[in-house]
């Protein structure tokens, strides 16, 4: 996730190598800038992701990134991800 401007040009950069440079700029571009609304999506959605001792939100680093920009939940994120998703479909009336 994008944490704030100063980052963009190495999350960039990180993306690009990571996809052999054969990745759309354009959709790069677009995935980085977009991921703190994707997130705030998610936690206003009912998914919760892994928090500090001070309750911010906690983040690692994995693969190719050269800094801590993975949000993760212990190490079950996507497990984890989709029973929040699941729960919260389930309360929604409209669904059911």
């Amino acid at each position: 996730m994008l944490k704030d401007d100063s980052d963009y040009e190495s999350f960039f950069e990180d993306t690009l190598r990571a996809g052999h440079y054969k990745n759309d700029k354009v959709s790069v571009d677009l995935m980085i800038k977009s991921s703190p609304d994707v997130i705030k999506d998610l936690l206003d959605f009912g998914v919760d992701f892994q928090r500090d001792e001070n309750g911010n939100l906690a983040f690692t680093r994995e693969g190719a990134h050269s800094d801590k920009r993975i949000l993760f939940y212990q190490d079950t994120t996507g497990k984890k991800s989709q029973a929040d998703c699941l729960l919260r479909l389930k309360s929604v009336q409209t669904l059911r």
